[in-house]
C-alpha cells in the first residue's frame, strides 16, 4: 500500500515542498522516504492603484533622507534614531547597522517607550520606502515633529554602499 502526501515549509526566499512521497506499509515496517523539492514563492504583489494613492497622499507629508546623506552621518559618527519597520523575518536576514526593530503593525502602540520625546529625529526605512511613508505618516499625526523617511528604503541604503548587519 502507499500513501503520499505533501508538508509546505515557509522560508524567507522559497516554499519548501517536503513530499514524503513513498509511504511503504507492510506488515512488518514502515518506510519513509521524502524528496526534497523547492517551489518558488509567488513574488510580492503589484501595488495596486488605492495604495499608491495613500503612498502619495501621505509622501506630502513626511520629509525625506538621501541614503548618501544618512552614509555621510554615520560616517562622522553621528548617533542615528533609525527604524526598521518592516517585518521581523525581514529584519532578522539583514538590516541596517545600529537600528531598532518595531515593525508598522506595532509601530503606534511602541513608539513611546522608546522614543517619549516628540521633537527627537527619528529615521525611518523598509525594504523600498513604501511602508515606511505610511509609518512616518503615523508617527507625524501621534504628534513626533522630526520625522524623517528614508528614500527608496533600504535597497537605497545597500546601493549607497551602508552597512549592513546579517543575523
Amino acid at each position: 500500500m502507499l500513501i503520499c502526501f505533501t508538508w509546505y515549509l515557509t522560508t524567507s526566499e522559497h516554499c519548501k515542498r517536503i513530499l514524503y512521497g513513498i509511504y511503504c506499509i507492510t506488515r512488518f515496517a514502515v518506510i519513509v522516504l521524502p524528496i526534497f523539492e523547492f517551489v518558488p514563492m509567488r513574488k510580492t504583489r503589484k501595488p495596486t492603484i488605492r495604495f499608491l494613492n495613500l503612498i502619495d497622499d501621505a509622501s506630502t507629508r513626511v520629509e525625506f533622507i538621501e541614503a548618501s546623506e544618512m552614509v555621510k552621518r554615520i560616517a562622522r559618527r553621528e548617533l542615528l534614531n533609525m527604524i526598521d519597520v518592516r517585518e521581523y523575518r525581514e529584519f532578522l536576514n539583514s538590516h541596517i547597522e545600529h537600528c531598532k526593530h518595531i515593525s508598522k503593525g506595532v509601530l503606534e502602540r511602541d513608539i513611546e517607550f522608546h522614543y517619549p520625546e516628540l521633537s527627537a529625529e527619528i529615521i525611518l526605512y523598509c525594504s523600498d520606502g513604501l511602508r515606511s511613508i505610511l509609518a512616518g505618516d503615523a508617527l507625524l499625526k501621534m504628534g513626533y515633529s522630526n520625522i524623517r523617511v528614508l528614500q527608496g528604503g533600504f535597497q537605497a541604503w545597500k546601493e549607497a554602499g551602508g552597512k549592513i548587519c546579517l543575523a
